[in-house]
């Protein structure tokens, strides 16, 4: 008889930052200023590619989407800068209302120039993953960049992280927060049966955000190749994930983001 073996991990991006980015410099575009301080590093790291995206946008392939003067799209994108200062293959996630857009600026951001990559204060360098909201219109045949958002998983630090139910009188929310979707993985994780049937099996990674309502939000998943089934099964457990109380930064209410990597195993 197989064994069905589940391990899950949780790396909040932003309650436990200062371990993940503390003393961690941010990776910068050729040419860029490496004495700048970190919000405007982050600002031109994001307006820089940006740039390149316009750049790499000509008018052939506007008029195959379709789009004309004056309108306008909202283009969201993550990737991972490696600690070679590539983009790491296969890091790349787009979302925007059309499919091929999607595919295309896939292939955009793969063509990025190489970075200096984040290294901390002992000299090691490290991957780090960027992830912004651009809104573009169309101007003189050109995909112009008009505003960004930079999401908040990029702030070393907030206030108070979100609250799982149960976890509001505890002195270590950090803790608890593990102990309870550990708890919730387990009582919720169903093997796929035709996984199984298929011995397929691996890591699945999730990203979802705990919005400043509370709510959990945006969830993507990233697994091995051929490993739809555990996607998917990942994303299940993770939407049944119960309110929380929201995280908040300077007394308001933030997005926090949150990656749940889930491994699956068959013995």
């Amino acid at each position: 008889m197989r064994k069905i073996v589940l391990v899950a991990l949780l790396f909040p991006f932003i309650s436990t930052a200062q371990q993940k980015y503390e003393n961690l410099g941010i990776p910068t575009f050729q040419g860029g200023n490496k004495s700048e301080n970190s919000f405007n590093k982050k600002k031109e790291l994001v307006l820089k590619t940006l740039d390149f995206i316009s750049e790499k946008t000509d008018s052939l392939f506007l008029k195959r989407m379709k789009l004309k003067e004056n309108d306008s799209i909202e283009f969201q994108v993550s990737y991972i800068i490696d600690k070679y200062g590539l983009i790491e293959k296969d890091s790349t996630l787009i979302n925007t209302p059309i499919t091929s857009f999607n595919n295309y600026m896939k292939l955009i951001i793969a063509m990025l120039p190489r970075f200096t990559p984040a290294t901390r204060e002992n000299g090691l360098t490290e991957s780090y993953e960027v992830e912004f909201i651009g809104r573009f219109n169309v101007k003189n045949n050109k995909l112009n960049h008009f505003q960004y958002e930079v999401n908040e998983y990029f702030i070393s630090g907030i206030d108070k992280i979100p609250i799982f139910p149960g976890c509001k009188n505890s002195n270590m929310p950090i803790d608890c927060f593990n102990q309870k979707i550990s708890e919730h993985i387990s009582d919720n994780f169903k093997y796929p049966r035709e996984a199984q049937e298929k011995m397929i099996q691996g890591r699945v990674q999730v990203q979802f955000t705990i919005d400043e309502f509370g709510n959990v939000t945006d969830i993507k998943t990233r697994g091995p190749k051929g490993a739809q089934l555990l996607e998917d099964e990942a994303y299940r457990i993770i939407s049944l994930l119960p309110k929380f109380t929201p995280g908040s930064l300077k007394g308001k209410n933030v997005k926090v983001r949150y990656a749940q990597p889930i491994t699956f195993g068959l013995h």
